[in-house]
Protein backbone atom coordinates (compact mmCIF):
# COMPACT_ATOMS: atom_id res chain seq x y z
CA UNK A 1 0.00 0.00 0.00
CA UNK A 2 1.32 3.40 -0.92
CA UNK A 3 2.01 5.94 1.78
CA UNK A 4 -0.25 8.48 0.08
CA UNK A 5 -3.28 6.21 0.47
CA UNK A 6 -2.39 5.43 4.10
CA UNK A 7 -1.88 9.12 4.81
CA UNK A 8 -5.15 10.15 3.20
CA UNK A 9 -7.05 7.45 5.07
CA UNK A 10 -5.62 8.70 8.38
CA UNK A 11 -6.58 12.29 7.55
CA UNK A 12 -10.14 11.34 6.62
CA UNK A 13 -10.62 9.29 9.78
CA UNK A 14 -9.19 12.08 11.93
CA UNK A 15 -11.58 14.56 10.34
CA UNK A 16 -14.58 12.31 10.98
CA UNK A 17 -13.48 11.71 14.57
CA UNK A 18 -13.31 15.46 15.11
CA UNK A 19 -16.99 15.65 14.09
CA UNK A 20 -18.09 12.75 16.31
CA UNK A 21 -21.19 13.24 18.45
CA UNK A 22 -21.55 10.57 21.17
CA UNK A 23 -25.19 11.44 21.80
CA UNK A 24 -26.06 11.03 18.14
CA UNK A 25 -24.05 7.81 18.03
CA UNK A 26 -26.15 6.35 20.85
CA UNK A 27 -29.35 7.25 19.04
CA UNK A 28 -28.16 5.73 15.78
CA UNK A 29 -27.20 2.50 17.51
CA UNK A 30 -30.72 2.25 18.91
CA UNK A 31 -32.16 2.92 15.46
CA UNK A 32 -29.96 0.26 13.89
CA UNK A 33 -30.71 -2.05 16.84
CA UNK A 34 -27.11 -2.12 18.01
CA UNK A 35 -25.72 -3.55 14.78
CA UNK A 36 -23.34 -0.74 13.86
CA UNK A 37 -20.00 0.51 15.17
CA UNK A 38 -20.42 4.26 14.79
CA UNK A 39 -19.21 7.61 16.07
CA UNK A 40 -22.22 9.84 15.35
CA UNK A 41 -21.54 11.95 12.23
CA UNK A 42 -24.44 13.01 9.99
CA UNK A 43 -24.51 12.02 6.32
CA UNK A 44 -24.23 15.64 5.08
CA UNK A 45 -21.06 16.07 7.17
CA UNK A 46 -19.67 12.76 5.87
CA UNK A 47 -20.34 13.92 2.33
CA UNK A 48 -18.66 17.26 3.00
CA UNK A 49 -15.51 15.54 4.28
CA UNK A 50 -15.50 13.20 1.27
CA UNK A 51 -15.86 16.12 -1.11
CA UNK A 52 -13.10 18.13 0.52
CA UNK A 53 -10.57 15.31 0.65
CA UNK A 54 -11.52 13.12 -2.30
CA UNK A 55 -13.30 15.01 -5.08
CA UNK A 56 -10.20 15.73 -7.15
CA UNK A 57 -8.80 12.20 -6.74
CA UNK A 58 -11.30 10.85 -9.26
CA UNK A 59 -9.44 12.89 -11.89
CA UNK A 60 -6.01 11.46 -11.10
CA UNK A 61 -6.36 8.09 -9.39
CA UNK A 62 -6.63 4.75 -11.11
CA UNK A 63 -9.41 2.27 -10.33
CA UNK A 64 -6.87 0.16 -8.43
CA UNK A 65 -5.94 3.10 -6.21
CA UNK A 66 -9.59 3.88 -5.54
CA UNK A 67 -10.34 0.28 -4.62
CA UNK A 68 -7.30 0.10 -2.35
CA UNK A 69 -8.37 3.29 -0.58
CA UNK A 70 -11.92 2.01 -0.13
CA UNK A 71 -10.78 -1.34 1.22
CA UNK A 72 -8.46 0.44 3.65
CA UNK A 73 -11.41 2.40 5.02
CA UNK A 74 -13.93 -0.47 4.96
CA UNK A 75 -11.52 -2.67 6.90
CA UNK A 76 -11.78 -0.28 9.84
CA UNK A 77 -15.42 -1.39 10.32
CA UNK A 78 -16.63 2.07 11.39
CA UNK A 79 -20.05 3.05 10.03
CA UNK A 80 -19.26 6.63 8.96
CA UNK A 81 -15.86 5.68 7.54
CA UNK A 82 -17.50 2.98 5.42
CA UNK A 83 -20.15 5.37 4.13
CA UNK A 84 -17.48 7.87 3.13
CA UNK A 85 -15.55 5.14 1.29
CA UNK A 86 -18.64 4.11 -0.66
CA UNK A 87 -19.55 7.73 -1.45
CA UNK A 88 -16.06 8.11 -2.90
CA UNK A 89 -16.27 4.91 -4.93
CA UNK A 90 -19.42 6.15 -6.63
CA UNK A 91 -17.21 8.66 -8.45
CA UNK A 92 -15.57 5.71 -10.23
CA UNK A 93 -18.75 3.74 -10.93
CA UNK A 94 -18.62 3.98 -14.73
CA UNK A 95 -14.99 2.83 -14.76
CA UNK A 96 -15.56 -0.35 -12.76
CA UNK A 97 -16.08 -3.82 -14.19
CA UNK A 98 -16.22 -7.56 -13.49
CA UNK A 99 -12.96 -7.61 -11.53
CA UNK A 100 -14.31 -5.03 -9.10
CA UNK A 101 -17.67 -6.85 -9.03
CA UNK A 102 -15.86 -9.88 -7.62
CA UNK A 103 -14.55 -7.73 -4.79
CA UNK A 104 -17.95 -6.18 -4.10
CA UNK A 105 -19.38 -9.67 -3.76
CA UNK A 106 -16.67 -10.50 -1.26
CA UNK A 107 -17.30 -7.30 0.71
CA UNK A 108 -20.94 -8.27 1.08
CA UNK A 109 -20.34 -11.93 1.82
CA UNK A 110 -17.65 -11.11 4.40
CA UNK A 111 -19.92 -8.52 6.08
CA UNK A 112 -17.75 -5.54 5.24
CA UNK A 113 -21.06 -3.85 4.40
CA UNK A 114 -22.97 -5.16 7.39
CA UNK A 115 -25.96 -2.80 7.61
CA UNK A 116 -28.71 -1.69 5.26
CA UNK A 117 -27.28 1.82 4.83
CA UNK A 118 -23.93 0.55 3.57
CA UNK A 119 -25.59 -2.00 1.26
CA UNK A 120 -27.88 0.71 -0.09
CA UNK A 121 -24.92 2.99 -0.72
CA UNK A 122 -22.84 0.37 -2.50
CA UNK A 123 -25.40 -1.48 -4.55
CA UNK A 124 -27.63 0.99 -6.42
CA UNK A 125 -24.89 3.56 -6.98
CA UNK A 126 -21.84 1.38 -7.65
CA UNK A 127 -22.83 -2.21 -8.37
CA UNK A 128 -25.83 -1.11 -10.45
CA UNK A 129 -23.76 0.78 -13.05
CA UNK A 130 -21.35 -2.17 -13.27
CA UNK A 131 -24.30 -4.47 -13.99
CA UNK A 132 -25.70 -2.10 -16.60
CA UNK A 133 -22.37 -2.06 -18.42
CA UNK A 134 -21.85 -5.81 -17.96
CA UNK A 135 -25.32 -7.44 -18.16
CA UNK A 136 -23.81 -10.92 -18.14
CA UNK A 137 -23.32 -10.36 -14.41
CA UNK A 138 -27.08 -10.59 -13.96
CA UNK A 139 -26.84 -14.32 -13.22
CA UNK A 140 -24.47 -13.54 -10.35
CA UNK A 141 -26.85 -10.96 -8.88
CA UNK A 142 -29.71 -13.42 -9.26
CA UNK A 143 -27.71 -16.03 -7.32
CA UNK A 144 -27.34 -13.58 -4.42
CA UNK A 145 -31.08 -13.89 -3.79
CA UNK A 146 -30.54 -17.48 -2.64
CA UNK A 147 -27.53 -16.72 -0.47
CA UNK A 148 -27.39 -17.54 3.22
CA UNK A 149 -26.01 -14.03 3.80
CA UNK A 150 -28.75 -11.46 4.43
CA UNK A 151 -26.72 -8.61 2.94
CA UNK A 152 -26.25 -10.45 -0.35
CA UNK A 153 -29.99 -11.19 -0.40
CA UNK A 154 -30.84 -7.52 0.14
CA UNK A 155 -28.16 -6.56 -2.39
CA UNK A 156 -29.78 -8.73 -5.07
CA UNK A 157 -32.82 -6.45 -4.91
CA UNK A 158 -31.45 -2.99 -4.21
CA UNK A 159 -28.76 -3.28 -6.90
CA UNK A 160 -31.57 -2.91 -9.43
CA UNK A 161 -33.60 -0.02 -8.06
CA UNK A 162 -32.03 2.80 -10.10
CA UNK A 163 -31.86 0.66 -13.23
CA UNK A 164 -35.56 -0.17 -12.92
CA UNK A 165 -36.43 3.52 -12.88
CA UNK A 166 -35.11 3.58 -16.44
CA UNK A 167 -37.08 0.48 -17.41
CA UNK A 168 -34.01 -1.77 -17.43
CA UNK A 169 -33.61 -5.32 -16.04
CA UNK A 170 -37.32 -5.85 -15.37
CA UNK A 171 -37.13 -9.57 -16.11
CA UNK A 172 -34.24 -9.99 -13.71
CA UNK A 173 -36.11 -8.07 -11.02
CA UNK A 174 -39.08 -10.41 -11.13
CA UNK A 175 -36.84 -13.49 -11.13
CA UNK A 176 -35.15 -12.18 -7.98
CA UNK A 177 -38.45 -11.17 -6.38
CA UNK A 178 -39.84 -14.67 -6.86
CA UNK A 179 -36.92 -16.06 -4.85
CA UNK A 180 -36.95 -13.41 -2.13
CA UNK A 181 -40.63 -13.79 -1.29
CA UNK A 182 -39.71 -17.06 0.42
CA UNK A 183 -37.70 -15.06 2.98
CA UNK A 184 -40.29 -14.82 5.75
CA UNK A 185 -38.11 -13.79 8.68
CA UNK A 186 -35.75 -10.98 7.61
CA UNK A 187 -37.54 -7.66 7.39
CA UNK A 188 -34.53 -5.93 5.79
CA UNK A 189 -34.64 -8.40 2.91
CA UNK A 190 -38.42 -8.09 2.67
CA UNK A 191 -38.18 -4.29 2.55
CA UNK A 192 -35.44 -4.45 -0.08
CA UNK A 193 -37.59 -6.74 -2.21
CA UNK A 194 -40.57 -4.44 -1.81
CA UNK A 195 -38.47 -1.42 -2.82
CA UNK A 196 -37.30 -3.23 -5.94
CA UNK A 197 -40.85 -4.24 -6.87
CA UNK A 198 -42.11 -0.69 -6.28
CA UNK A 199 -39.57 0.66 -8.77
CA UNK A 200 -40.42 -2.09 -11.25
CA UNK A 201 -44.07 -1.17 -10.89
CA UNK A 202 -43.36 2.48 -11.59
CA UNK A 203 -42.25 1.37 -15.06
CA UNK A 204 -44.97 -1.25 -15.63
CA UNK A 205 -47.73 -1.21 -12.97
CA UNK A 206 -49.80 -3.82 -14.80
CA UNK A 207 -46.97 -6.33 -14.63
CA UNK A 208 -46.40 -5.62 -10.93
CA UNK A 209 -50.07 -6.13 -10.11
CA UNK A 210 -50.10 -9.37 -12.09
CA UNK A 211 -47.06 -10.61 -10.16
CA UNK A 212 -48.57 -9.71 -6.80
CA UNK A 213 -51.87 -11.40 -7.56
CA UNK A 214 -50.14 -14.51 -8.91
CA UNK A 215 -48.09 -14.97 -5.73
CA UNK A 216 -50.81 -13.71 -3.41
CA UNK A 217 -50.49 -14.85 0.21
CA UNK A 218 -46.95 -16.15 -0.34
CA UNK A 219 -45.68 -12.56 -0.37
CA UNK A 220 -44.66 -11.23 3.05
CA UNK A 221 -46.90 -8.33 3.99
CA UNK A 222 -43.89 -6.06 4.53
CA UNK A 223 -42.80 -6.67 0.94
CA UNK A 224 -46.31 -6.14 -0.33
CA UNK A 225 -46.84 -2.84 1.47
CA UNK A 226 -43.59 -1.43 0.08
CA UNK A 227 -44.35 -2.73 -3.41
CA UNK A 228 -47.77 -1.05 -3.70
CA UNK A 229 -46.87 2.36 -2.26
CA UNK A 230 -47.20 4.11 -5.63
CA UNK A 231 -50.59 2.62 -6.46
CA UNK A 232 -53.71 4.75 -5.88
CA UNK A 233 -55.33 4.16 -2.51
CA UNK A 234 -58.19 2.14 -4.00
CA UNK A 235 -55.83 -0.26 -5.78
CA UNK A 236 -53.69 -0.62 -2.66
CA UNK A 237 -56.75 -1.63 -0.65
CA UNK A 238 -57.79 -4.10 -3.33
CA UNK A 239 -54.36 -5.72 -3.49
CA UNK A 240 -54.08 -5.98 0.29
CA UNK A 241 -57.38 -7.81 0.36
CA UNK A 242 -56.84 -9.97 -2.73
CA UNK A 243 -53.46 -11.25 -1.51
CA UNK A 244 -54.52 -11.95 2.08
CA UNK A 245 -54.05 -15.44 3.49
CA UNK A 246 -57.49 -17.11 3.51
CA UNK A 247 -59.01 -17.64 6.93
CA UNK A 248 -58.44 -21.05 8.43
CA UNK A 249 -55.05 -21.55 6.76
Amino acid sequence: MTESIESLARQVVAELNALADPGRADGERRYFKGTINNIGVTLPKIQAVEKRFCRDLAKTWSVDQAMEFCETLLAMRVFEVSLLALEFLERFAERLGPTEFDRFERWLDDDWCDNWAAVDSLCPHVVGPVLRNNPELGSRVRAWAGSGNRWLRRASAVTLVLLLRKGEFLDLAYEIAAVLISDKSDDLVQKGNGWMLREAGATDPVRLERFLLAHGPDIPRTTLRYAIEKFPAERRAHLLTATRVPRGE
